[in-house]
């Protein structure tokens, strides 16, 4: 996991928004329920297992998560590299 589960669970929106996927396509590329990833983006049900899976779909689709700590201030990112 990337830092404090808010932060991990605002990422995986964004990586999501940035990929044109729905929850639905996140549910169904990563095997969860369509209610698990709703509830996860919200910061409700952040299980190990649950962010595994929802961060495997996004690194094997080219997404990197990136969090950035200068002094008090943290940076957290989402970029997408070129798959091939």
């Amino acid at each position: 996991m990337v830092g404090t589960k808010g932060i991990f669970a605002r990422q995986a929106k964004a990586a999501r928004e940035l990929m044109g996927w729905t929850q639905d396509d996140l549910a169904k590329i990563t095997g969860l329920s369509p209610g698990t990833i709703k509830n996860y983006e919200n910061g409700k049900t952040q299980t190990v297992g649950t962010t595994a899976a929802i961060r495997q779909a996004f690194e094997k689709a080219g997404i990197v998560f990136v969090l950035e700590s200068e002094g008090n201030l943290n940076r957290v990112g989402v970029i997408r590299t070129e798959k091939d």
